[in-house]
């Protein structure tokens, strides 16, 4: 995604140095331009100011970004901040969460690209 130009970034409800601690083991953080998890601010996902707190971080407008997720929280945390949802049908609720009517559904990370330039087209 970088390598198109988006800019990414990860919003979690996980605490946050447990989450630096994985991306680091998994050697992934440097993917990441910005990292927000629980301990960073006083609420969590579904409220927005995590989602918010994440695009300011990236130098983002929130008009020009969506989020990619796994559950409800995810959906609600979009839906509260006014941006679209696309759900991984990879996650834990697998296809299920078809009901929840995101935006988008992903089946695989191949077809983000593509996905993404749908749900912001003119970024």
């Amino acid at each position: 995604m970088a390598r198109a130009g988006w800019r990414v970034g990860i919003c979690t409800n996980k605490p946050t140095h447990l989450a630096e601690l994985l991306l680091v083991r998994l050697g992934m953080r440097d993917l990441f331009a910005a990292l927000v998890g629980q301990g960073c601010l006083p609420v969590r996902k579904p409220d927005p100011a995590p989602y918010l707190e994440t695009v300011h971080r990236l130098g983002g407008q929130t008009a020009r970004s969506f989020l990619l997720g796994d559950t409800v929280t995810d959906r609600d945390t979009a839906r509260a901040a006014g941006v679209p949802v696309a759900l991984v049908t990879f996650g834990p609720e697998g296809g299920d969460v078809a009901r929840l009517d995101p935006d988008a559904l992903l089946d695989t990370y191949g077809a983000l690209g593509p996905l993404a330039d749908r749900l912001v087209p003119h970024r």
